[in-house]
């Protein structure tokens, strides 16, 4: 479905310090830097990947990347069996894009106009056309908006017609940049259980976003870049280690010194840290932790994926 194999892309920006405006454009001092190095990564049908990093990360520069918008520096790129800077108006037709602060729909029609208009440009037959049109309508909750000029929708209901929009031709594969910026409770809860539906559809999802609700509900893998290079690239679950549990269990102890056996580090005042990775081994640290010792006090906070995104990217809490 998607491929990158040692995917750059290179800017060359200036470094001409001098306001000097002649100089600048007929001596020009530039010097390169990548917006993305050197990355590698495949994609299978129907996956749900989180492609997430800080500001700068090179987010932005891979999903122009994979759209067809820029053309790689370095390194092979494939979607959808297409190379996509060579065959954009075939990509085109295999892939849907929703990004959070771009309209695609037309601003002075009602909404079913612009469905019609996408039927069009897509060659949609009419069965298809249909057939997709109830489903989409229905489960987006947008029968009732059909007629309503889209400057008169909501923000979340602009947002739901252009998820609509982008899925009306069937595609392989959504690549969705930032799809809830700006949706109410309601409205996001409602967007986020859509695409988990499309699972049923086979349909492959890419999600770059700097809301990690909304990575850790859609996703089951996840890669994290920084400066251009992607630092992970797995499971969602398996970003908690011994050192970065899922749960962080904070125990005092009465008379810990009691026992000469101690198997858990214990500081001055008596209390015991533990990461555990994931429910079970944080029911049997308590297990064992009750069985052994007197509780004074004990405290539970769960880690997230934002706490490891800023933990691991040179960022700290």
């Amino acid at each position: 479905m998607i491929k990158a194999d040692h995917l750059s892309k290179i800017y060359k920006v200036n470094t001409e310090k001098k306001q000097n405006v002649l100089s600048s454009i007929f001596r020009p001092n530039r010097s390169e830097i990548y917006g993305v190095k050197d990355i590698s990564f495949e994609i299978q049908d129907g996956e749900k990947v989180g492609y997430i990093g800080l500001n700068g990360a090179g987010k932005s520069t891979t999903i122009k990347l994979l759209t067809g918008i820029l053309k790689p520096s370095e390194g092979q790129l494939s979607v959808c069996g297409c190379t996509p800077y060579k065959e954009r108006k075939t990509l085109a037709k295999k892939m849907g894009v929703v990004f959070g602060q771009r309209n695609q729909l037309w601003w002075d029609l009602p909404l079913m106009d612009s469905f019609a208009l996408i039927k069009g440009i897509y060659s949609i037959s009419d069965s298809d056309y249909h057939a997709k049109f109830e489903e989409l309508s229905e489960v987006l909750s947008l029968r009732e908006m059909m007629n309503v000029p889209v400057r008169q929708l909501s923000l979340g209901q602009r947002m739901r017609g252009n998820l609509m929009a982008a899925l009306l031709h069937n595609p392989q594969v959504l690549f969705l940049d930032e799809p809830t910026l700006g949706l109410d409770i309601d409205s996001r809860r409602n967007f986020i259980k859509f695409i988990q539906l499309l699972n049923r559809q086979k349909v492959t999802v890419f999600l770059t976003t700097h809301n990690m609700r909304d990575i850790e509900e859609v996703c089951d893998r996840i890669i994290i870049l920084e400066k251009g290079r992607i630092i992970y690239d797995g499971r969602l679950e398996d970003i908690y280690s011994d050192d970065y549990g899922k749960y962080v269990i904070r125990v005092k102890i009465k008379n810990p010194y009691g026992d000469r056996e101690n198997k858990y580090l214990i500081d001055a005042e008596g209390w015991i840290e533990y990461q555990a990775r994931n429910n079970e081994e944080k029911e049997r640290f308590i297990n064992e932790i009750l069985q052994r010792y007197t509780i004074e006090d004990i405290s539970i906070y769960e880690n997230n994926l934002e706490g490891y995104l800023l933990n691991h990217t040179g960022v700290k809490k």
